[in-house]
């Protein structure tokens, strides 16, 4: 069958260069089409990118230009309604016999009549005047303050420049006059545009004065400074008002009013030329039209890129399939010859498979032999826990002894004071006795309760182990041996809700191996003093034992944990604590680690995942 489906290798080559050539026509067609599709997709997508952009550029700006002439504009509506403003021009008409003229529908303000009649002196009063405008702008921050008659003429201007012949201009007068909030942008010679307010000032139904401010544009011009963008303000006629340095280079054909629907513009410059993204915004109530040009050039690119992307995908993939055939080719070449040798390789194959089977046969029964002796090392050492377990309780039985002969004394004492007392009917000292006796004989029990449970073989299995309960009951048993060494074991407060994933009788004998190293650490001290906390941070109980002993040696610290390593004169200890203690924690998943205390001596710190109770 595979003889028969094999060609000789004159056809099998000709049809290899077959597949080449049509592997390459489709290469170029399928190039330029997903090019050029993938490229559309990517200038259409980054087109709306952009033209989502200049709405955030045009909304921040505008936020930027009514920020900055909001404020000015409610400065000249306010300085003309005090009533100060209209006493000074009704001193200057009194001075100067200038007339005011009369609006029947303004509210009385400042009544004409209430202007003190002494002879005004006019010289003072264009000073007041001066020193008015000048402290509004100085104040203000406004280029220009002026002050102005109903007629127009300006009587009174901030800035130093001669008061003779100068007249308000029109727009703003007539605006004013008809009670409104005049408006006009202010051309200047120098390029340093502003824009002007006008309000008027009227004293009972007259109007007796104009106040103008004029606002520079210099603010808009620094907030624009940094950015990538050109963006320019024109008026109703298309006319420059400002700008940032790069609408400043834009050429004189370009600058003008556009219109709100963004549109794709190819500007000319003396050197080069640039496509922009131009949008405009037109506010009809100041008569100006913000306009932002933004560079197409992320438009280009992103198409750019995505043809290049596309025809390398095309390439890679053209590729591949010239590697497959390729490979194709060689298979076929090689395949006559592999089939002559099929019959040598299945006996091969035969024999090595023999080989692995036995070699399979040994490793299942050295697999089941190591299986056999882990679960054999596994019970001794649960037995050498149970053994030195039973060890430390053998250590502890003096000092339990000492513990319960005490309150056994007691006892008798007690019980021997109550009959006496109850011979002689006095019934509250005999209460008090037996309360005493009932007293000793619970912590008597409870002694003996944690004793037990300490002495009993430990389950396996973990389940969650309240911390503070266990801290306690680990105290109390070396409590006898701690008050015979004169130590002082300071518990410090636990919450209530802390658990651990453990055993309780295995970490409890952890928890009590430490506290008994600890006792042994300070025994020869001046200072003996041991102390057990426990804390949760990120998410794992960490419970520390700290004495104030001489510490672990630098050089002990790294085998410390290991079995039968012991810093104790000889028949004081076997050096198992630690290893038993070390190899527990890790049973359950977690860490123990030896420091230096704060206190001076070691601080061993076991850290296990917490269990915090709602």
């Amino acid at each position: 069958m595979i003889n028969k489906a094999l060609m000789n290798s004159s056809d099998l080559h000709k049809r290899f260069y077959q597949q080449i050539l049509i592997l390459a026509i489709i290469t170029i067609i399928s190039g330029a089409v997903f090019s050029w599709l993938a490229g559309e997709l990517a200038r259409s997508r980054a087109q709306g990118e952009l033209e989502f952009r200049s709405n955030q550029v045009l909304a921040l700006h505008k936020e930027t230009i009514f920020g900055l002439l909001d404020k000015y504009r409610l400065m000249t509506v306010m300085v003309a309604r005090r009533p100060d403003t209209a006493q000074m021009f009704l001193k200057q008409s009194d001075s100067s016999g200038d007339s005011a003229l009369t609006s029947p529908n303004t509210p009385t303000e400042v009544d004409p009549t209430e202007v003190d009649p002494i002879e005004v002196d006019p010289t003072k009063v264009a000073q007041d005047l001066q020193s008015f405008s000048g402290l509004l702008a100085a104040m203000s921050g406004a280029d220009i303050v002026s002050l102005a008659l109903p007629g127009g003429k300006i009587i009174a201007q901030s800035s130093l420049a001669p008061l003779n012949g100068l007249f308000l201009n029109e727009q703003l007068r007539i605006a004013a006059i008809q009670e409104r909030l005049g408006r006009a942008t202010i051309f200047s010679q120098n390029e340093a545009n502003t824009y002007a307010f006008a309000a008027s000032v009227r004293a009972a139904e007259e109007i007796v004065g104009l106040v103008n401010v004029e606002v520079g544009l210099q603010e808009l011009e620094n907030a624009w400074a940094l950015s990538n963008d050109l963006i320019f303000v024109t008026d109703d006629k298309g006319r420059y008002i400002v700008g940032n340095q790069l609408a400043s280079l834009l050429p004189d054909d370009y600058v003008q009013s556009w219109e709100n629907q963004p549109q794709t513009l190819n500007v000319k410059y003396s050197n080069f030329s640039n496509t922009y993204l131009v949008r405009g915004e037109n506010y009809p109530h100041i008569g100006w039209t913000l306009n932002v040009f933004l560079n197409d050039g992320p438009v280009r690119q992103a198409r750019t890129n995505a043809v290049i992307i596309t025809i390398l995908l095309v390439l890679i993939a053209s590729t591949l399939v010239f590697i497959l055939l390729q490979r194709r080719r060689a298979i076929m070449l090689r395949l006559e010859t592999e089939q002559q040798s099929a019959t040598v390789l299945e006996k091969t194959v035969a024999e090595r498979t023999a080989q692995l089977r036995g070699t399979n046969k040994k490793l299942r029964i050295e697999f089941e032999e190591r299986v056999a002796a882990e679960a054999a090392l596994k019970k001794a050492q649960d037995s050498l826990i149970q053994s030195a377990k039973l060890a430390a309780i053998g250590q502890m039985s003096t000092a339990l002894a000492h513990e319960y002969n005490q309150p056994l004394a007691a006892i008798r004492s007690y019980a021997d004071n109550a009959r006496a007392f109850l011979i002689r009917d006095n019934l509250v000292d005999a209460d008090q006795n037996l309360d005493r006796i009932t007293k000793m004989t619970e912590r008597m029990a409870q002694l003996s309760k944690t004793l037990k449970t300490f002495a009993r073989k430990p389950r396996t299995k973990s389940q969650a182990v309240a911390v503070a309960p266990l801290l306690e009951e680990a105290v109390l048993l070396v409590s006898p041996t701690a008050k015979k060494q004169k130590v002082n074991i300071t518990l410090s407060p636990v919450e209530t809700s802390i658990s651990v994933m453990a055993g309780q009788v295995r970490l409890s004998q952890v928890v009590v191996n430490l506290l008994s190293n600890a006792i042994d650490a300070v025994a020869d001290c001046s200072r003996r003093e041991v102390l057990i906390s426990a804390q949760v941070r990120d998410k794992k109980v960490y419970i520390c034992v700290e004495d104030s002993g001489l510490g672990v040696p630098p050089e002990d610290s790294s085998k410390i944990f290991d079995a039968f390593f012991t810093s104790k004169d000889v028949g004081d200890g076997l050096g198992l604590g630690l290893s038993i203690a070390y190899n527990i924690v890790h049973d359950f998943g977690g860490e123990i680690l030896v420091e230096q205390s704060q206190m001076g001596g070691a601080a061993f710190t076991i850290s296990l995942p917490a269990q915090i109770k709602s």
